[in-house]
């Protein structure tokens, strides 16, 4: 006759489930499930048991600190990248506010020339000045677009090895 009772042993085994066995409950189950009178409804709960609490088969290769430590100087390198990017958006969006700005201001300030321009001349100059501006934006848009080109490329290639 088993020395344990299986309504106990049913009650401990629901709580290793759940994580919640202390190691003196465990070492009851292990010899329980040790012993050779173990209830026929339980029989699948102890290959369960004993495949789970068998750590010794585990191995752990002995290259293992090294290949984490290359991986983590890998992430800590694309990290270091990806802030170099965003300071570089950062700093474009930047530029392009200075240049609106003078841009703006150009365009408000009044010639000091001591002549005044006919309306066709005032014309003239402010397409040409709209003309330059408009090529200096093109560029920092440009600029803008490539860096989020590639942002994007690294975010897919951070993704997809992430989830390798």
């Amino acid at each position: 006759m088993n020395r344990y009772d299986i309504t106990d042993i049913r009650q401990v085994l629901e709580r290793y489930y759940r994580g919640a066995t202390t190691e003196a409950e465990e070492s009851m189950l292990r010899a329980y499930f040790a012993g050779d009178d173990v209830d026929s409804g339980l029989e699948a709960d102890r290959d369960i048991f004993l495949s789970l609490s068998d750590t010794e088969s585990i191995g752990v290769p002995e290259d293992l600190a090294d290949r984490l430590s290359g991986e983590i100087d890998k992430w800590d390198a694309r990290e270091k990248r990806k802030i170099r990017f965003t300071f570089r958006s950062i700093s474009i969006a930047a530029s392009l506010a200075v240049l609106m700005a003078v841009g703006a201001w150009y365009m408000q300030e009044p010639k000091t020339t001591g002549q005044q321009l006919s309306p066709e001349e005032a014309y003239a100059q402010t397409e040409k000045a709209l003309t330059i501006f408009a090529k200096a934006l093109d560029k920092s848009m440009d600029g803008i677009e490539t860096v989020d080109r590639t942002s994007e490329k690294i975010n897919i290639q951070i993704n997809t090895y992430l989830q390798q």
